[in-house]
């Protein structure tokens, strides 16, 4: 009896440890150079360089064309090339690639399902409805990581009333969400792979559903868990197509994100890589791309 006690006791204590060294494996090891880059936001080491809300402001449409604005796929591409190249002049050569493939071709004309995205090409991965577009500020930074500067933009934006209205309605449920942040314009940037740094943002968490016509749970996402976007580079899925006369962005959003506090200043820090990430529910497969390519950094005050 006790010798059949001990065997299963080491049965367990090996399947135990199995299971563990598996889940450690399913982790993305972090590059020491990574690690640093991230305790160096932490400590505010970016140096901002510049302004360039007018010049990136140019070309964006008049807030109130957007609801009605009827466009066709050749008219989208000239408005995102344009741009697309405002955007590139303000950085190091060879920061971005002009990538349209994340938007399907199409025939006719038609209106926008998803104006937040649409309207501000540069805003590669885009809090939908959680900000004023005409308050929208635009400022380019750098930050030294291993012998290199890291380029990067940061967008500060004043919540939109009506977001805000919404999330003090919910507030006896706890989380305030922003379910949809939609990547297919870091795609169009050029970049394959993101993730939202929750260490380098402020009053940020994961969501614990994300938002495709509904809010859903996670285990009914196609690809991801809720930690993997902030667990590891992940590979950037959305795209754009058309439903009717509306052009859509398709494929279960990679990022869902809440707001620990409504009435608390937030910073959603994100890493770009042009190379691709983890591509499935809770993996690694892939060896970690290292140093970001890009930071995107998004400011949304009370």
């Amino acid at each position: 009896m006790k010798m059949w006690s001990f065997t299963l006791s080491l049965a367990i204590l090996i399947f135990s440890f199995s299971a563990t060294s598996r889940s450690f494996a399913l982790e993305p090891k972090i590059p020491e150079e990574v690690d640093s880059l991230i305790r160096s936001l932490q400590s505010g080491n970016e140096e901002i360089i510049g302004n360039i809300s007018e010049d990136l402001l140019r070309n964006v449409l008049k807030i109130s064309e957007v609801p009605t604005k009827r466009f066709n796929y050749s008219w989208l591409e000239r408005y995102y090339r344009r741009s697309f190249d405002i955007l590139r002049e303000k950085f190091p050569e060879g920061t971005f690639r002009f990538d349209f493939s994340a938007v399907q071709k199409f025939s006719g004309e038609v209106i926008s399902g998803a104006p937040d995205t649409f309207l501000f090409p540069v805003l590669g991965i885009v809090p939908e409805g959680a900000y004023i577009p005409a308050a929208l500020k635009f400022e380019t930074f750098r930050i030294a990581a291993s012998g290199r500067d890291i380029p990067g933009l940061r967008i500060t934006a004043k919540i939109n009333p009506g977001l805000l209205k919404a999330l003090e309605a919910q507030k006896a449920k706890g989380p305030f969400f922003i379910p949809y942040l939609p990547d297919v314009n870091a795609r169009i940037l050029g970049f394959q792979s993101a993730q939202i740094l929750i260490e380098a943002s402020k009053n940020v968490g994961t969501a614990d559903v994300f938002d495709y016509n509904g809010l859903l749970s996670w285990k009914d996402h196609s690809r991801y868990e809720r930690v993997d976007q902030a667990s590891g580079p992940i590979l950037l899925t959305n795209f754009a197509h058309t439903i009717g006369e509306s052009l859509v962005i398709s494929a279960h959003p990679d990022f869902a994100l809440k707001l620990l506090d409504i009435n608390t200043p937030s910073r959603l820090t994100f890493f770009l890589w042009k190379k691709p990430g983890y591509a499935g529910k809770g993996t690694s497969a892939l060896k970690h791309p290292g140093l970001p390519d890009f930071i995107l950094s998004v400011d949304l005050l009370p």
